[in-house]
């Protein structure tokens, strides 16, 4: 008798604790994990609940709610993914649209990001290739001003010779002008020297028969 109270008891607390158990839908977050502990550091006894999965409350604590999932998993799960209504497979279609919307939209950003980080990659090298052209052409406007540097100092070498070749130039033409003045009083001189040797030769030619007459006629008279 004792015992078959103990079995009638047992078995009322189970017909009503199957009466009265509560139980959760996931919300409208399409994936959720069930975890071992209320922490989301701790291993995931199941993943990738859809939205609308009934789970079985076995306990509640600290926001956070112990289920018990179709496959037989026991885990904790946070308040904010579970909902007292089933969600209906219209808002499930919406949410996934929305999703597959967002994935989409995720797919296209990261193309842009990847397209953005070709041109960035782009960009680096041809400011790579300008530092390199720029520090060429810094090179060669240095040897420029070198150049540059160089051909003054020519040029102030050329103005120093050209001074000095005026200078000769002009004493050049000072001897030349001095050798034309001695020839000229050279010729000159002799000349003078020839024209009086000239002179001098008449005279004798004149004055000589002159002085052997003279002679001539002395002797006579003596």
């Amino acid at each position: 008798m004792f015992y078959k109270n103990i079995i009638t008891a047992l078995l009322a607390i189970f017909f009503a604790t199957s009466v009265y158990a509560e139980t959760a839908y996931v919300s409208d977050i399409q994936f959720v994990s069930v975890r071992e502990g209320q922490d989301n550091s701790t291993r995931a006894v199941e993943r990738g609940l859809r939205s609308g999965t009934s789970l079985e409350v076995l306990e509640r604590a600290n926001g956070h709610t112990r289920v018990l999932t179709p496959k037989g998993n026991e885990g904790w799960i946070a308040d904010y993914y579970l909902t007292g209504k089933k969600v209906t497979r219209e808002k499930v279609i919406e949410q996934e649209t929305q999703i597959t919307e967002l994935i989409e939209s995720k797919l296209t950003i990261q193309k842009q990001l990847n397209q953005s980080s070709a041109l960035i990659n782009q960009l680096k090298k041809d400011v790579a290739g300008l530092s390199s052209d720029k520090t060429s052409l810094e090179q060669k406007l240095a040897d420029l001003n070198e150049l540059t540097l160089q051909a003054q100092e020519i040029v102030k070498d050329k103005e120093v010779m050209s001074f000095e070749v005026d200078s000769i130039m002009q004493r050049l033409q000072f001897a030349e002008a001095e050798t034309i003045r001695l020839k000229d009083e050279r010729q000159l001189k002799w000349f003078i020297i020839g024209a009086g040797t000239l002179v001098l030769g008449v005279l004798f030619g004149v004055i000589a028969p002159s002085i052997r007459r003279k002679k001539a006629n002395n002797g006579a008279w003596s």
